[in-house]
């Protein structure tokens, strides 16, 4: 008889292995699936944990700038698309040509090192901008003179110092703010990747021969010569200084996220003498004298920019929206060539808030080129208070001002040159402008142009020195009553 075996044993042994099975199956599912995450984790959009970020390259000043700069931020996750953006905000601080990054293996598995490559520029820098514009309509750019040609240089040299882990300090000649000037710039503002720079610039344009309220001083050219914009003064005027001037500049920025920020942007300028024409004034005997003139403007703006470049953009594109605040305060005393007062404007003030909104966007075409189309408009009021007109009437009024411009341009790298230590870039540069613009009611200033159009071409060139442009317009003005 055969003794039968306990089922008791076999039955437990059983159930050991079903669950030594269903345990084996379970790890092997839970593995499969953890590489099969870490691997999209890897490949979707390129996504990565940054354990650490590495700057190479910088010898000029403190490679925290360019980490603040950046916004990143180590033991977190970034698209390829951020870290592209990312660059792109380092290559647009003054002190770098080029940047690129390259990821390397962390400490643990899908973990890794962001290295960040700068090319910087050079501590002593320079800038010429050279144009030569011609005009459709006599213009008056200083002066008694009226001309259908006129020429604009402005030429800098100055100086880089390091400041500190986040700061950048500058000495300069030359420029369109002063014949001296010195500025600093921070790149973590409260440590929060925000950005502050003030500037002083002052610049000495009186005259050698006369004193700068001498009428017989109105044959001499001015510096600072600019057209104010038409909510500030609406004849179409060129004011320019001829004595000491001295000009603060002050700018504040704070990111939001990405290539978006807010920023603030003020400046204030004072000037003892200067001199006011109708830019299109026919009559040569008539123009003013102006004393105490003070400028001042306040900008506040929502900025996208993912622009690849600031000085040879290819793609990308920067809008800005937000409110324009200015001022002009000045006297203006009206004389004629021979000295003989004609009318007398004592403290005419002009203030302008508006709404402003540019915006550009660059696309590459070839390995080469690139396109580009923008915009702007601006629309606002303005109160005038006892400013000469065209018929030397003071004006007296509020009025509302508007202006608005569309634009297209090409651009074809002719050079570049990226070897060692040698960097040498050059473009043609060309574009083409329209604009409009105007008040209303147009206070009888009839000879104020409301259309236009400007047409330029150029070459502009670039090495670790600096960046020298000549371009070459044409200016076509057309005034309606």
């Amino acid at each position: 008889m055969t003794k039968s075996m306990p089922l008791e044993p076999i039955r437990r042994q059983c159930r050991i292995r079903v669950l030594a099975l269903l345990a084996f199956a379970l790890a092997a599912w839970t593995t499969g699936a953890a590489a099969q995450s870490a691997a999209t984790l890897r490949l979707e959009e390129g996504r990565f944990f940054l354990e650490k970020i590495t700057v190479e390259g910088v010898t000029t000043f403190a490679p925290e700038i360019v980490v603040a700069e950046s916004l990143l931020k180590t033991g977190r996750v970034y698209s390829e698309s951020e870290l592209r953006d990312a660059v792109h905000r380092i290559k647009r601080l003054p002190l770098v040509l080029d940047v690129e990054f390259s990821l390397k293996k962390g400490s643990e598995r899908d973990r890794y090192e962001l290295v960040i490559r700068v090319r910087e520029t050079r501590r002593w820098f320079w800038g010429l901008d050279l144009n030569l514009a011609g005009w459709s309509e006599p213009v008056s750019v200083s002066g008694v003179e009226t001309t259908s040609f006129t020429e604009s240089d402005l030429f800098l040299i100055g100086r880089r110092f390091a400041a500190g882990r986040y700061g950048i300090a500058y000495a300069a000649l030359g420029g369109a703010d002063g014949t001296i000037q010195v500025g600093y710039s921070n790149y973590n503002l409260f440590g929060r990747g925000g950005f502050a720079s003030v500037s002083l610039g002052w610049a000495d344009c009186a005259s050698e021969d006369h004193g700068p309220a001498d009428p017989s001083d109105v044959g001499e050219e001015g510096c600072q010569t600019e057209l104010v914009g038409l909510g500030l003064d609406p004849t179409y005027s060129n004011w320019s200084a001829t004595s000491d001037t001295v000009r603060l500049r002050l700018t504040l920025g704070y990111p939001l996220g990405g290539n978006r920020s807010l920023r603030l942007k003020g400046s204030y300028r004072a000037t003892e003498f200067g001199l006011r024409r109708l830019a299109l004034d026919t009559d040569p005997e008539r123009l003013a004298l102006v004393s105490d003139r003070y400028d001042v403007a306040l900008n506040l703006s929502w900025v996208s920019n993912s622009v690849d470049d600031p000085v040879f953009p290819t793609k990308g594109a920067l809008v800005e929206v937000g409110l324009d605040a200015q001022s002009l305060e000045a006297n203006v005393f009206q004389y004629d060539i021979s000295g003989d007062p004609l009318a007398v404007a004592a403290a005419s003030r002009s203030r302008q808030l508006a709404a402003l909104a540019t915006a550009t966007r660059h696309w590459p075409v070839g390995e080469r080129g690139a396109f580009s189309l923008g915009g702007e408009a601006l629309l606002g009021r303005s109160r005038i208070r006892d400013l000469p007109g065209y018929d030397l009437e003071p004006l007296d009024a509020d009025v509302t001002v508007w202006s608005t411009s569309v634009s297209a341009g090409y651009a074809l790298f002719l050079k570049r040159l990226h070897t060692g230590e040698r960097w040498r870039e050059l473009r043609w540069e060309s574009s083409a402008q329209l604009f409009a613009s105007g008040v209303a009611p147009s206070l009888g200033q009839d000879q104020v142009p409301h259309y236009g159009a400007r047409v330029t071409t150029g070459l502009t060139y670039r090495n670790t020195w600096g960046v020298l442009r000549f371009t070459i317009s044409w200016i076509g003005l057309e005034a309606t009553p």
